[in-house]
């Protein structure tokens, strides 16, 4: 069995994160390249969003206040990164083995070293 690999994980959750922040605001999309290392920028008047890539590999995401959003509602700017890193623990479920993780002596765990960045696209909603 073939499993086409991608990112949609991390773009799915930048997804997920986001939609408050960036409804009704001027969106800036950016990405940069420098060698095998890639970036790629989401950001509003508010918080900024940035993944980072090396080798078409996802090594880790960075969500970050603006300064002048923070500041004209009285806190200071913040800014959370993470390794990025997430697991899927495949599981057959239609039937229980007894004394088998997973149903199966073939247990299934993927997680962002098993996916490559392949695409991204920007489309206005």
């Amino acid at each position: 069995m073939k499993i086409e690999k991608n990112l949609l994980p991390a773009l799915l959750a930048l997804m997920l994160i986001l939609p408050a922040f960036v409804y009704g605001q001027r969106v800036i999309t950016a990405e940069n390249k420098l060698g095998s290392k890639k970036t790629i920028l989401l950001a509003n008047d508010q918080v900024e969003f940035n993944i980072f890539f090396d080798n078409d590999t996802f090594i880790s995401d960075q969500i970050s206040s603006k300064r002048e959003w923070t500041e004209s509602n009285y806190a200071s700017p913040i800014s959370l990164e993470t390794d990025g890193n997430f697991s899927f623990n495949i599981m057959y479920t239609e039937w229980r083995a007894p004394g088998k993780d997973n149903n199966a002596d073939n247990e299934i765990k993927l997680n962002k070293k098993d996916f490559q960045f392949i695409k991204y696209d920007i489309a206005d909603g």
